[in-house]
């Protein structure tokens, strides 16, 4: 997530890649890709422009030199948002089936966050409030499907 690529890039590269694609195969994905396009590519681009502006503010290499790498009640999972209020959140565990609220997300919190948006992050399951220790990627809704 290089924050010097320009996202809107996006969709020119892929289009040119599936056009050409289909030119030497004999292949159709660029009309799917035309489809997903028009339905999801701005709810795509949303959820990366969000974990883009976490990113810039938490260093991975930071986290990893931190001693919540090695605390037991780190969990690192993908969790559903159920509801956003101010700074917490309500998530669905995905794998677990399990609900979770009063998440701190701190300086995450924006109001482009919705509800189906799915998080893939750890999470410091200390009580009484658990809190986001790092965070990989946000997903957009319609990625659900792909995820599980």
């Amino acid at each position: 997530m290089d924050e010097d690529v320009d996202l809107t890039l996006f969709d020119e590269l892929f289009s040119q890649l599936f056009e050409y694609i289909d030119t030497t195969t004999g292949t159709s994905l660029l009309e799917p890709y035309k489809l997903f396009r028009k339905k999801s590519l701005k709810e795509v681009m949303r959820t990366f422009s969000i974990t883009r502006r976490y990113h810039k503010e938490n260093s991975y290499i930071n986290f990893l030199l931190t001693n919540d790498i090695s605390n037991p009640k780190l969990f690192e999972g993908y969790f559903e948002v159920m509801e956003c209020k101010e700074n917490h959140i309500k998530f669905r565990d995905i794998d677990l089936k399990s609900y979770h609220t009063n998440i701190n997300i701190g300086s995450l919190f924006t109001e482009d966050l919705k509800k189906g948006d799915i998080f893939h992050l750890q999470v410091n399951t200390e009580l009484p409030e658990w809190k986001i220790t790092y965070l990989e990627l946000i997903y957009p809704e319609v990625s659900k499907y792909f995820l599980y």
